[in-house]
């Protein structure tokens, strides 16, 4: 399951980059993501943990960086005023948390970032919701599945959901009597298998995105 994640992150990026050009600034925003992203996972693959048997650093690193792209792209996609100041405070928020949550409760160095991944969900989760009113409150004249922005927030929102409970479960098992092993193997299950099907609707979002562009300026 890791190569399958590996292989549909690495194919959305270069689709991302092929397209770049041709794409939205929310999804010009998701490719560059998706590129650090990228690089983030060759580095934990073949340095971090072949050499330090540990990539918590990166872990921390990708669950801020994800957050702030995300947040970027819902602040472009938000058209209420309001909401775009939601988007700016919980920037100014999180990355506060992000450095206390790294220098005292859950140390950069050696602890996964559960805290940080069930904030930032939490937050990611509210984004879909509103984005999805907004797209209800203001309908254009597509059809939903051939709208880029409601993959893209499908994608959100089941990772959010299904990342908080991922994060929550790791929470659960590290404190009650669980192998430490089934513990690994259990949390690499549920997020490989959830970051598939994330990789898969992106996939879908910036293809629908390249395409809608290509028709408007045909």
């Amino acid at each position: 399951m890791i190569n399958i994640d590996s292989i549909l992150t690495i194919s959305a990026t270069i689709i991302g980059m092929v397209s770049y050009r041709k794409l939205t600034i929310p999804f010009r925003i998701l490719t560059i993501s998706l590129l650090v992203s990228t690089l983030i996972n060759l580095l934990s693959d073949y340095i971090f943990i072949p050499l330090y048997k540990n990539n918590a650093p990166l872990s921390h690193t990708e669950t801020i960086s994800h957050f702030v792209f995300y947040a970027l792209i819902y602040y472009h996609f938000f058209k209420i005023r309001r909401l775009k100041q939601f988007v700016q405070l919980s920037l100014i928020l999180v990355s506060t948390f992000f450095i206390v949550n790294a220098l005292y409760l859950q140390p950069l160095s050696h602890v996964f970032p559960t805290n940080l991944i069930v904030i930032t969900d939490i937050l990611r989760f509210l984004f879909s919701v509103l984005l999805f009113r907004q797209m209800l409150l203001y309908p254009v004249e597509i059809n939903i599945i051939k709208q880029s922005a409601f993959w893209y927030n499908t994608a959100i929102l089941f990772y959010a959901a299904t990342g908080f409970l991922n994060a929550s479960l790791m929470n659960y098992y590290g404190k009650h009597l669980l192998g430490v092993q089934v513990k690994v193997y259990l949390f690499e299950y549920l997020w490989n298998g959830t970051n598939i099907i994330f990789d898969i609707l992106f996939i879908i979002a910036i293809l629908t995105d390249r395409k809608t562009q290509e028709t408007t300026n045909a």
